[in-house]
């Protein structure tokens, strides 16, 4: 397992734009909502059509950057196929079970393990946003992870960052007018980790469905030369899906949380049962 604290240096397309797109949001609760992903796992039949809708071996310290650069270089040269799974640590079964797949499907697993502070809209959310590299650390070696890449926010961003990315109506639904410039931070990170790693297929689970799409597009208009792989969500016995943010969660949370699971399962069981009323399917999911 490599364990690569220091930075990879590419060249970073600057000021991108992706559709033009006024910022306009609010801040809002900073409990990770659930119900997006949940919805396009309970309605999966017509995610597609809504997402149209939408758009209307050993552990080691590399002594510097060209150590990092040589490694990348030295699988691209061998033709070895590279997986990418960024996260932001406090792993958990949901994060291993896209690990898994990566390591199944690619010669090397390179698994980034960063709390990005420009995603968080919420300064108390980012402090409390739990860390625990050392049992990360123990998780990915447990499924043979190749390498970690673990810098610092110092390191990732030793300049301002300036990049833009707007990305239309696609971000003034759903989640983002509850996260203002939450998106624009996932998006700037992403687009550094893809240069960094030249990954072949990147790995992201459907619980952060409009991520997903948003990144989707983001690799579409750029012409990023990676796969996007989209995971299933993985779920606690109870239902409730798998998030390192569920620490934060009283046993009332975790419940109400969990409702908006089940409401969603009923409404679609009722649908499939011939319901078509509006009303009474949206009752259904919020009652």
């Amino acid at each position: 397992l490599w364990l690569i604290y220091l930075p990879w240096h590419f060249p970073l397309h600057k000021d991108i734009t992706i559709q033009g797109a006024s910022e306009k949001a609010e801040n809002s609760d900073k409990i990770l909502l659930y119900q997006v992903g949940d919805f396009f796992e309970v309605f999966n039949d017509d995610a597609k059509t809504v997402a149209e809708m939408l758009a209307s071996a050993e552990e080691t310290e590399p002594e510097d950057k060209e150590t990092a650069l040589e490694l990348i270089e030295k699988l691209k040269q061998e033709n070895k196929t590279i997986g990418l799974l960024p996260t932001m640590g406090a792993l958990h079964q949901g994060h291993l079970s896209l690990a898994k797949r990566a390591k199944e499907e690619n010669d090397v697993l390179i698994c980034s393990v960063f709390v990005n502070p420009i995603q968080f809209n919420n300064k108390e959310d980012l402090e409390k946003y739990p860390r625990d590299l050392e049992t990360d650390i123990k998780l990915l070696e447990s499924i043979n992870c190749d390498v970690v890449f673990a810098p610092s926010a110092e390191e990732v961003y030793a300049e301002e960052p300036t990049e833009k990315y707007t990305f239309g109506a696609l971000e003034e639904v759903l989640e983002g007018p509850q996260r203002p410039g939450h998106f624009n931070g996932v998006a700037t990170i992403v687009h550094k980790l893809f240069n960094w790693s030249k990954a072949d297929k990147a790995y992201f689970g459907e619980k952060d469905y409009q991520q997903v799409f948003l990144i989707e597009q983001m690799v579409k208009t750029l012409n990023f030369p990676v796969q996007i792989v989209r995971c299933p969500i993985i779920r606690e016995e109870s239902g409730l899906a798998l998030s390192s943010r569920n620490a934060y969660l009283s046993e009332e949370e975790r419940q109400n949380a969990l409702s908006i699971y089940k409401g969603l399962l009923a409404a679609k069981a009722a649908f499939a049962k011939g319901e078509r009323s509006e009303t009474k399917l949206r009752n259904l999911v919020i009652q």
